[in-house]
């Protein structure tokens, strides 16, 4: 896990200095080190190539990127972990190749001479990329099917191409970075705006399982993962996806003395934490975020989850007064995400012990295996569409049961079910109506009509995961210094996953495919419990404490918030508690313009 960074131009001095600019703003990526070097190209340009080095295995042959192979006249940059790197030294292509390193880069380096783009379908790992032929001055860029470690770039006035880990990075050196006003007001609605376009006009991000060829300023974008064939039913091979996922959490603890677990107390962390107990690895340690002065069910059942499964558990205590850090936050985010579990993670990786720097986290699991509340809700929807869609029933539901996310669930049902999953995971309270600059989502209308749960699963699974969740994960960590690893996400069960029919995995019961697992580990107790679910109570802590109180002062002049809301809902948000999410997206984007001196446009 690093950072990498790449900068292309005719000016020797500006490619020199960009370079550098992005090696020092990522090095937090990188604390163990790095390297910066300028090379001229035949063309007369110049190309600037950095690597953050975040060091966390003891090779006695590390490899030292920018990864040179002198034959070809390639270099690589490689931000991840390929995790089979040893069984890949073994294809026919590679035997007999003489290794200088004993490292996961040259090996994935080698492959990628030799087999090309079809080499990553191969890799087992995550990973963004930059490989580039220095004769011909051609590029490519790719990154991870899962879409786990983010990639950038952005083509300036003059002709430089610079490509970096973080968004915040290429807008360090553009002359006058701008909002893109279409996707920030997406990422209020949603939470966070998908690629490829970010929230600064013409700076884009690869999507999951792309490539990018820059060729001499020429730019062809593909995809390189390839399409699953469909496998038996979830029934028969339940054994088999269980032998995947235990294979996945070895895989990525191979080499780590003292791996720690991020455990929230649900499911998806107590499988982990079980899956690394029953594989009889030593030294486990499980950090849990806990509310401060409350009684906490997930907390005590990550606790409880520790001691059975022979793990160490600490504690890291959060409040209100954590709302006082969110400037500083926002200012080391890569991109403002409006998810409080990126703040959470943020505040966990801070106080996490220095000498554990790989966290292994449930990540991925909601949207593998379909466990998220909306899913249900839809999946609910999906029986009963003519009772729901008439307003006198609605009205009805409403009056009796009086709860928000009910409420909430029922004003976002509609005759068409694309519409209507749209509507449902726009869960923060933001109307489309208050977004003067809101571009309407294209969805895969026929899809879901004819597929609606395999409609809701990939969409999640392309946008969601990779854009929110992820993005949060690795730049939390990351500005700790700290890799976070997800077994869900290995490539053999995403590709086994994402093979199968979605509505298989609800079925029964809210995950119950990871229920029975987890079960079958002697964890029967913690697959029972209802998990409370990993956030903040935004509204208590806005609106109730002095630090929010002094937030929402800050809000009020916002310029950023008066240009993207109807006036009429902005002032709503600044006094009515129910509003508190959009009220702190809102914070999210404004900090993070301010802190990297984004214009409005």
């Amino acid at each position: 896990m690093c950072g990498i960074s790449l900068f292309i131009g005719s000016n020797a001095e500006t490619v020199a200095r960009n370079t550098q600019k992005l090696f020092d703003f990522q090095k937090h990526r990188g604390p163990d080190g790095g390297k910066v070097e300028t090379l001229a190209l035949p063309s007369g340009k110049h190309i600037g190539l950095a690597h953050n080095l975040l060091a966390l295995t003891g090779n006695s042959k590390p490899a030292v990127q920018p990864l040179h192979h002198t034959a070809s006249n390639s270099v690589l940059l490689f931000n991840g972990e390929v995790y089979n790197y040893e069984n890949l030294k073994q294809i026919p292509q590679l035997q007999g190749t003489d290794w200088a390193t004993d490292s996961d880069s040259e090996v994935l380096h080698q492959l990628l001479l030799k087999l090309k783009l079809p080499a990553l379908q191969q890799v087992d790992g995550m990973f963004a990329l930059a490989l580039t032929d220095l004769n011909q001055e051609v590029m490519i860029l790719a990154r991870d099917a899962a879409g786990m470690k983010p990639l950038y770039y952005h083509t300036d006035a003059e002709g430089n191409f610079m490509v970096a880990s973080e968004l915040n990075a290429l807008v360090k050196c553009m002359d006058k970075p701008t909002l893109h006003q279409e996707a920030a007001s997406a990422l209020l609605r949603y939470k966070y705006s998908a690629a490829p376009q970010t929230i600064i006009k013409d700076v884009f991000e690869l999507v999951p399982g792309q490539y990018l060829i820059w060729n001499k300023g020429n730019i062809e974008l593909g995809t390189w993962a390839a399409k699953v064939n469909e496998k038996p039913h979830l029934h028969i091979v339940q054994h088999k996806l269980k032998e995947v996922f235990l294979n996945g959490v070895a895989a990525e603890t191979s080499g780590v003395s003292n791996p720690a677990v991020l455990l929230s107390g649900g499911v998806d962390s107590t499988l982990i934490l079980a899956s690394l107990a029953e594989a009889k690895v030593a030294n486990i340690t499980a950090y849990t975020a806990v509310p401060e002065g409350q009684s906490d069910a997930d907390a005590k059942a990550a606790e409880q989850a520790a001691q059975q499964y022979g793990a160490t558990w600490k504690p890291v205590n959060y409040s209100a007064k954590l709302l006082a850090q969110l400037p500083t936050y926002c200012k080391e985010l890569s991109n403002p995400i409006a998810d409080a579990a990126g703040l959470i993670t943020w505040h966990l990786c801070k106080n996490i012990d220095a000498n554990h720097r790989v966290l292994l986290s449930g990540a991925g699991a909601d949207e593998l295996f379909l466990g998220y509340n909306r899913h249900y809700a839809y999946d609910y929807y999906l029986q009963f569409p003519n009772l729901l869609t008439n307003s006198v029933f609605k009205g009805i539901l409403k009056l009796f049961l009086g709860d928000k996310s009910v409420s909430h669930f029922l004003d976002s049902i509609s005759e068409n079910k694309a519409q209507t999953w749209d509507n449902i995971r726009a869960n923060n309270d933001f109307p489309a109506n208050a977004l003067p600059h809101l571009a309407p989502q294209k969805l895969n209308e026929a899809q879901a009509e004819s597929s609606p749960l395999d409609f809701i699963a990939q969409h999640d699974r392309q946008n969601y995961l990779p854009y929110d969740v992820l993005n949060v994960t690795d730049s939390a960590a990351m500005a700790s210094g700290k890799e976070v690893r997800m077994p869900f996400l290995s490539t053999p069960l995403w590709n086994m996953v994402n093979s199968m029919v979605a509505g298989q995995f609800i079925e029964q019961s809210p995950k119950w495919v990871l229920k029975n697992m987890l079960s079958s580990m002697g964890g029967k107790v913690f697959a029972k419990r209802k998990k409370k679910g990993f956030g903040i109570d935004w509204s208590a802590w806005l609106y109730g404490t002095t630090e929010g109180k002094q937030l929402l002062a800050e809000l009020k002049q916002s310029k950023v918030a008066q240009a993207l809301v109807s006036p009429q809902f902005f002032n709503e948000i600044l006094s009515k508690k129910h509003l508190a999410q959009p009220a702190m997206s809102l914070l999210f984007l404004h900090y993070w313009m301010e802190a990297n001196g984004v214009q409005l446009g």
